[in-house]
Parts: structure tokens; C-alpha cells; sequence
């Protein structure tokens, strides 16, 4: 039986959704004069752009390790996260800006039956497209899918936005506050601005201090201070190792152990034999990871 790539899967489902989305979107948010619209499909197009972008990088991380890239293709992987966090960042900064300029210039008309043919069957597009995603996310653990389907996350919201702008101006309708019904679109659009403003800027730091070689704190270490502690005990080394550290590069793990030798001598098969070993006791936590020794 075929094992299924769950990571393709979601990129793949995010690319169909993005790029469609992106076409009604921008189409629908002309015709309707909503800004929510238009900020919906100018989202999806930048995130259709992006993710083709990563598959392809996911095609270049399987080949593992080569001449060019000694590291591998991990580097790409945190600079795509790191630059759809600031697209999405900058998305947002602009359509706050953007409706705050319509609300004081009087608010804008809605052409509610355009919006909600519009509305309905994008809402469920967005939310079965984030579920996918979130579904392979859940099989496959990786910084990309992460993207995905938390961008997922931001667009079925903008995109219930609508269907809400709707449901609100039709309560509004025939009652003393109907004049708030021109200011709805915007109003919704700046308050789920400023509560998802976070999502892009925690991505946007956690793939830049991955970027910068800072040592990651989101790690069990507790486990290796244990095997490094039994195996300094032991009489068959030659050696004390007494630096640890571990850097987070996409989804790879690099852990440096610094060792110290006992004597001026050094027997290389038990640098080996360690080396192994902890390779191995890496590998029973995480699925990409590299050991390295560093004689200190």
C-alpha cells in the first residue's frame, strides 16, 4: 500500500483553495465594493503565489544533503515561513488602515445579495480547505503545513466576516441604528484585524531566531543530560562531554555536544561509538536530527 505524503496533500489542497479563492474573491469584492471581499481574494492570491512556492521546497528538502547545501534545504523552508509572516503582517497593517480611511470618510454602501452569494459557498470552501490542511498538519508536523493551515485559520475568518456583515445589517434594517450598517464591514474587518494580529508576528519571530542560529528552548533536555551524565560515569570513555546545544532550522534538529578529553590522547573509536549512540538517542525523539562533537 502506497504510503500517503500528508505534507503534499495539504499543499496541494491549499494551492487549489488559494488560487480559486483568490479569483472569486478579487472578482466578487469589485463587483460587491467590499473591502472584506477584496481583502479575502488579495489573500488568497498572495497565499496561492507562496505555496507554490513551497512545495517546491519540499521537493528539494527530500533530496537530504548536497554539495551546494551541506545544511540541506532547511533554510528555505524557515525563510518561506518567515516571509508569509510578513505578507500576512503586512496584509493586515493595510486593511486596518485602509477601513479606518473608509470610516471616516462615511462608510460604504454593501450590496448584501452579491455578498451573500459570495459569502456562503466561500466560507465553506475556506473552512474545508482549513481542515484538510489542519487534518495533514496533524499527520505530518512541519513548519510549512503550520503556515498553511493557520493562514487557513486567518482567511475563514475574514471570509465569515461577510456572511456576518450580512446577518448584522439585516437586524439593523428598520430600526434606529440602521445607519451603523454602512460602517458594519469595516468595523469587523479592524476588530478581527487586531485579534489575529499576533499569529503572524509569533511566526514571524520564532522562523527569524531560527534564521540567526539561536538556540532553541523548545526542546526536552532533560533526556540527553541524562545519557551525557551516565556516559561521562563511564570507565570506557576517554573523554568528559560538558556543552550541550540544539538549534531548530525548519524541521531539522542540529544538536552540538562539546567533549573534553581526558588525557592528550583520544581514542577515535569511542568518539565514534558516542557519537552513535547519541545519534541514536536523538532519533528516538525527533525525526530529523544531526549530532555533531565538537572537541573543546
Amino acid at each position: 500500500m502506497r504510503k500517503i505524503n500528508y505534507e503534499k496533500m495539504g499543499i496541494i489542497t491549499s494551492i487549489i483553495g488559494a488560487t480559486s479563492m483568490a479569483i472569486y474573491g478579487i472578482f466578487m469584492g469589485v463587483y460587491t465594493s467590499s473591502y472584506a471581499i477584496l481583502l479575502d481574494g488579495s489573500f488568497n492570491l498572495i497565499s496561492a503565489i507562496l505555496t507554490i512556492a513551497s512545495i517546491i521546497i519540499v521537493s528539494k528538502i527530500s533530496k537530504g544533503y548536497t554539495e551546494k547545501h551541506p545544511l540541506g534545504y532547511y533554510m528555505y523552508e524557515v525563510f518561506m515561513i518567515l516571509l508569509k509572516g510578513v505578507f500576512i503582517l503586512g496584509l493586515i497593517i493595510v486593511s486596518v488602515v485602509s477601513n479606518i480611511e473608509i470610516l471616516l470618510l462615511g462608510g460604504r454602501e454593501l450590496n448584501l445579495t452579491a455578498m451573500l452569494i459570495y459569502g456562503i459557498p466561500a466560507l465553506v470552501i475556506n473552512i474545508v480547505t482549513c481542515l484538510i490542511c489542519y487534518y495533514a498538519y496533524k499527520k505530518h508536523k512541519t513548519g510549512l503545513l503550520e503556515i498553511e493551515y493557520r493562514a487557513w485559520v486567518i482567511n475563514s475568518l475574514i471570509t465569515s466576516i461577510v456572511v456576518v456583515s450580512i446577518v448584522v445589517v439585516i437586524f439593523l434594517e428598520g430600526t434606529p441604528f440602521e445607519i451603523l450598517k454602512k460602517y458594519i464591514d469595516q468595523i469587523l474587518i479592524i476588530i478581527l484585524s487586531i485579534f489575529t494580529i499576533s499569529m503572524p508576528i509569533h511566526l514571524i519571530k520564532s522562523s527569524f531566531k531560527e534564521l540567526m542560529l539561536r538556540q532553541s528552548s523548545d526542546y526536552n533536555k532533560k533526556p540527553f543530560d541524562e545519557f551525557l551524565k551516565s556516559e561521562n560515569a563511564s570507565d570506557d570513555n576517554d573523554f568528559l562531554a560538558e556543552h550541550l546545544s540544539t538549534f531548530k532550522i525548519g524541521r531539522m534538529r542540529l544538536i552540538t555536544i562539546g567533549i573534553k578529553p581526558k588525557n592528550d590522547t583520544m581514542n577515535m573509536k569511542n568518539y565514534k561509538k558516542l557519537k552513535n549512540k547519541i545519534q541514536d538517542k536523538a532519533e528516538e525523539i525527533y525525526i530529523n536530527v544531526e549530532v555533531d562533537l565538537l572537541i573543546i
